[in-house]
């Protein structure tokens, strides 16, 4: 687990899954510390508008890595019945 302010992404938390990566940006009141463990169901912080977000639209940016390659998280939101 990474916690740090990136430029553009304003507060972002990454956290490790084996060769997966999962990326939360733009955080107001990040909840977790780097180098902590976490498991399904943790707050990781809260949805905000750090970074290039707009001041009045709260936002959550998500990514998703598998091996440094990105993914499409359509596809993996899709699987998990999201819409």
């Amino acid at each position: 687990m990474r916690v740090q302010f990136i430029s553009g992404f304003g507060q972002t938390v990454m956290v490790q899954h084996g060769p997966y990566v999962t990326v939360y940006s733009h955080a107001n009141g990040v909840r977790v510390r780097s180098g902590q463990h976490v498991e399904a169901g943790d707050i990781l912080g809260n949805v905000g508008n750090s970074g290039l977000a707009d001041t009045d639209t709260y936002m959550l940016g998500f990514q998703i890595l598998y091996n440094n390659t990105y993914q499409d998280p359509l596809q993996w939101l899709a699987s998990a019945g999201c819409s």
